[in-house]
């Protein structure tokens, strides 16, 4: 066996997935797949003449760990061979301690601005949409090769859809009194909204773990190519009477659900400034109202932080945890130089 350096358009990189994975697999929907931005190279595994195992490694110069650049690693696939992932992992490793790095964290493609996490408490769930898909036994391996988990998140599931219908309206009634609109995405002005949340995101979530800042149109060509899936009733802003973003609510109906009556709430947050508080819960009870009213049985509340404060507002209507995740880290040595 031996390890390539390669390009994500390397046809071995299809032909990998086509053995690991099924025709009818999520994975084909809902996989981790290399991006171009600080992509260094992607490290191929070949026994014999086979590809059974990547991973892809990214040089991202202001992804931080522990107040020093880390490197990170994504787009991991591998055979359920411990002895083809060490020699894949160590490969990767070698390269980041050989680059100066003191850390590696994965699996992340980049940024958490695009997937990232393996799954490993998975429940009766079945995969979600934008949930990444992987193998079971991916953590496991990483674990093997030395990586600790250094950041959990969890997806919740409603459903029973309760709210309370007198709190809303106290809550909507506070908001505007205080110059707040209340209002769903304008889908006539796609590109200006998504400027607006993109711009918001870039500085609301500026304190989050592993955060790394991106250009407002960087997050608006990630978002747009979404919007034939969007409903604007499930996609809810506040905004001030100046037109400043105070918090936003994303949910999109669950198109892998061939009941259609899952919805999953992807994100949401407040002003930290914000002039009044529980736009969160109140977002999350106007989602189960709004979703009740249209026939959906389920909303997940996906990929929340376990320090984030939309869990805590979460839980007030989403107790069931229905998937756990990992992000994992790896001390290569006591050095203190950095990838820069």
């Amino acid at each position: 066996m031996h390890i390539l350096s390669t390009t994500p358009d390397d046809p071995r990189h299809q032909q990998l997935l086509r053995q690991l994975y099924t025709p009818d697999s999520p994975r084909h929907r809902l996989g981790h797949d290399p991006v171009a931005q600080h992509l260094e190279q992607c490290f191929l595994a070949i026994d014999g003449d086979q590809p059974v195992g990547r991973v892809a490694y990214y040089r991202n110069p202001v992804l931080q760990y522990k107040g020093e650049v880390a490197a990170c690693l994504g787009s991991y696939e591998c055979t359920e061979d411990t002895r083809v992932s060490r020699a894949l992992l160590d490969h990767a490793i070698r390269q980041a301690r050989r680059d100066g790095y003191r850390y590696v964290l994965g699996p992340m493609e980049n940024s958490t601005w695009r997937s990232y996490r393996f799954a490993e408490v998975w429940g009766e769930v079945p995969p979600f949409m934008m949930e990444p898909y992987h193998l079971p036994y991916y953590a496991k391996q990483w674990r093997a090769s030395g990586f600790e988990r250094v950041a959990t998140y969890y997806s919740t599931r409603d459903t029973a859809l309760h709210y309370d219908k007198a709190r809303l309206q106290a809550f909507e009634r506070e908001v505007q009194r205080k110059g707040i609109t209340l209002r769903p995405i304008d889908m006539s002005r796609l590109d200006a909204e998504l400027r607006l949340i993109g711009a918001f995101s870039i500085e609301n979530f500026a304190d989050n773990l592993f955060y790394t800042p991106i250009m407002v149109e960087a997050f608006v060509a990630q978002y747009k190519p979404l919007a034939p899936l969007f409903d604007p009733e499930f996609i809810q802003l506040a905004v001030s009477g100046t037109g400043e973003l105070q918090g936003f609510v994303f949910a999109i109906p669950d198109r892998t659900d061939t009941s259609g009556r899952t919805l999953i709430v992807k994100s949401g947050a407040r002003r930290r400034d914000a002039p009044f508080r529980g736009l969160a819960a109140y977002f999350f009870g106007k989602m189960a109202r709004q979703a009740k009213r249209r026939g959906f049985t389920n909303i997940i509340h996906a990929f929340m932080h376990e320090d984030n404060a939309s869990l805590t507002g979460s839980k007030l209507y989403a107790q069931e945890v229905v998937r756990e995740y990992g992000l994992y880290g790896l001390e290569l040595c006591p050095s203190t130089s950095s990838g820069t």
